[in-house]
This record gives structure tokens, sequence and C-alpha cells, in this order.
């Protein structure tokens, strides 16, 4: 007889820590979502999506709702022609959350549409009026901060914002959803060189205001 104690088995599964819990999956990110198609991309959260299907320059392709959400996205879409409104799908919040990175909030919508085809500065001179305000972002290259300045320009009723054509945030779906629908409101410009920008700006009579969160002076002043 062996006095060799019998292996105990453990159900497959999950590893256990030492003090038996199961160990957590690891975290989704970025790299986990389902990639959209080329020369696309997926954009999500109720006033991002919103914004973008009622904007008649956005190229949809597939719209994707749980249940509850389905009706009011339905209803919205009516408003556009028929050969331009996306597909319907309607799914489980499960299968959105396959669409979008890490623990992103859907809130029960995912569009698949093509990226917005912004204008040129000259387009933005064209549309400027006597009392027009565009906004000069230098190397700002986070997209919750783009996100965060395209929803205040909104607010105010600026009529654009100009940006580097490098060592500038991505217009990706993060910076959409940080916008909470201003990227399809604001109008936004690449250039190639921001100070050529500025003095094309002041040719054209525009006043060119340097901001700064040390200034003495405050921006109503």
């Amino acid at each position: 007889m062996s006095d060799r104690k019998p292996s105990r088995t453990r159900p497959s599964g999950r590893r256990r820590r030492p003090g038996g819990r199961p160990r957590k999956p690891p975290a989704r990110g970025p790299q986990d979502a389902e990639a959209a198609r080329p020369g696309r991309l997926w954009l999500y959260g109720l006033h991002t999506v919103e914004a973008a299907l009622r904007n008649p320059e956005r190229r949809l392709f597939r719209l994707l709702t749980t249940p509850a959400r389905h009706q009011a996205f339905a209803e919205i879409l009516a408003g556009r022609p028929p050969d331009h409104r996306p597909s319907i799908e309607i799914v489980e919040p499960a299968r959105l959350q396959h669409l979008i990175p890490g623990d992103a909030a859907h809130q029960g919508v995912v569009l698949e549409t093509a990226p917005l085809a912004g204008p040129t500065l000259t387009d933005l001179l064209a549309r400027a009026g006597s009392d027009s305000c565009l906004l000069l972002l230098d190397q700002v290259t986070d997209p919750q901060n783009v996100g965060a300045i395209l929803r205040a320009a909104a607010a105010f009723g600026a009529d654009g914002i100009i940006v580097p054509g490098r060592h500038t945030a991505p217009q990706n779906a993060a910076l959409a959803k940080a916008a909470s629908g201003a990227v399809d409101v604001v109008p936004m410009a690449s250039v190639s060189n921001l100070a050529r920008a500025i003095g094309q700006l002041q040719d054209a009579g525009f006043w060119v205001i340097g901001l700064d969160a040390a200034a003495p002076v405050t921006l109503d002043a």
C-alpha cells in the first residue's frame, strides 16, 4: 500500500487564488473591441448617436440598439431621406459592449458611420460673419479635453474649431463620446501650419487672442 495521499482534483474553470476566490477576468481594452470596417468607426452614447443621425453630412451604415432604445431612434431616423438611413438591428446590451472599447458606456445604442470630412479653413472663412468666433487649439492631444472644448464651443455658439494636422487628438469615437454630440454641431478644420492659419484669420479681419490659464485678464473683460 502506498502512503501517498490521493491527489485532489479541482473542477475546471477559473483559476482560484490561495484564499479560494476566483480570479477576475482581465478588463477589456480598446484592442478587444470588435473592429469597424476600414474607413468606418463605431459611435456610441445617446447624445453622440442622436447628433450623428441628425447630421445630413454623416454617412450612416448600421444602427444597433437595445429593445428599450429602438423606438426612440426609429423616430429620429424617420426624419432622414429613406436612402440616407442606416439599417437597424435590435440586439442585447452585451452585443453592443463588444463593439466599443473597454468599459465605455454605450447607453443602449451604437452606430457604424464614416468619419466626418471636416471643412477647410477657407470653408470656415467663407461662412464667417462679422461676429464669428473660431477657436484654435495648439497641440491638445487628449480626446477628452478636445471633447470638452467642443461642448463649450457648441454651448457658446462658436462657428468652428481649427486644429493642426499633427500633434492633435484623433477624431475618433472616444472624442465624439466626450463631445456628447458637439462633433456633429461644431465644424473642425485641420490645417498644416497653425501660425499660417492665424495670419489668414488676421488678413480676413479676425482679432486673434491668446488664452492662458494664468493670464491676469478674464475672457469677458
